[in-house]
């Protein structure tokens, strides 16, 4: 069936499909929110508990340690490294032709970066055009996935799926001292030390405030250093905080969009 393609076990919740009834009952997981494992950082999720490692040590701690003895390029799996070493070995693998095409695209994208799908709206690329698509949602405020209880929406169904729990109450921690509840245990740690225990042990070495996350003190220390890291790539404006971009990005789409509903 690798060669053939053929797929005989059909997810009744999306279109995919699967060689074998066992990948099946782990891809249901995503949809029921069964043994779902969720990044505590940004709504990533995954069903499997060794990729939230990966996902944090790669993603949100930038961690490198796989370092190439040929140039200074370092890369976040040995995977990765192996597959870039052949850039400079000119060593080609053997692939089935049946899956060459798919082969490329994901040496393309995950090992070696590239990413030629590119958003008009920012200055962000990806690999992949559904990558993009999830992107574009960012500025369009367009939200496929509505939840049923509340009028919150979600560009992706893994996102709808960890968001639900909310409402039933599975996998949710709650503090002790307040209604606050979420479904990441370290959260309630971290809520209870900065809202109720007042522990905020990040310190401006500029003024005197001080703050319970490191992200806090990141963003209160631009307004020391006037540094504004987030440029608008339409009209050059630069913004101190992301979230402000991106505010400002959706004033260039409405115009976008008004000017190509005119030439219709």
């Amino acid at each position: 069936m690798l060669h053939t393609g053929e797929r005989p076990h059909c997810c009744s919740q999306c279109p995919k499909k699967f060689i074998t009834l066992e990948q099946l009952n782990v891809h249901m997981n995503i949809h029921t929110g069964e043994n779902v494992f969720s990044c505590e950082f940004c709504p990533y999720t995954t069903i499997h508990r060794m990729q939230i490692g990966r996902h944090v040590k790669i993603v949100h701690q930038g961690v490198r340690n796989y370092q190439c003895p040929h140039c200074k390029k370092a890369l976040s799996s040995s995977i990765g490294l192996k597959n870039h070493i052949m850039i400079h070995t000119g060593e080609k693998p053997r692939a089935c032709n049946d899956r060459r095409g798919n082969l490329k695209q994901h040496v393309n994208t995950v090992h070696q970066g590239i990413k030629n799908h590119h958003c008009t709206i920012c200055n962000k690329s990806f690999g992949t055009t559904r990558s993009l698509k999830n992107h574009l949602m960012l500025h369009t405020g367009e939200r496929p996935y509505a939840c049923t209880k509340c009028p919150k929406g979600f560009i992706r169904l893994e996102q709808l799926t960890v968001h639900m729990k909310i409402h039933t109450g599975q996998d949710m921690f709650f503090c002790e001292f307040c209604p606050f509840k979420t479904f990441h245990q370290i959260q309630i740690k971290r809520h209870t030390k900065a809202v109720h225990e007042g522990v905020k042990d990040h310190h401006c070495p500029h003024c005197k405030r001080s703050f319970a996350a490191a992200t806090a003190l990141k963003n209160h220390l631009l307004t020391h250093t006037g540094e504004k890291p987030h440029n608008c790539s339409e009209c050059g404006m630069r913004f101190a905080q992301r979230s402000n971009l991106m505010r400002h990005l959706k004033t260039h789409l409405k115009s976008k969009l008004f000017k190509n509903k005119g030439s219709t």
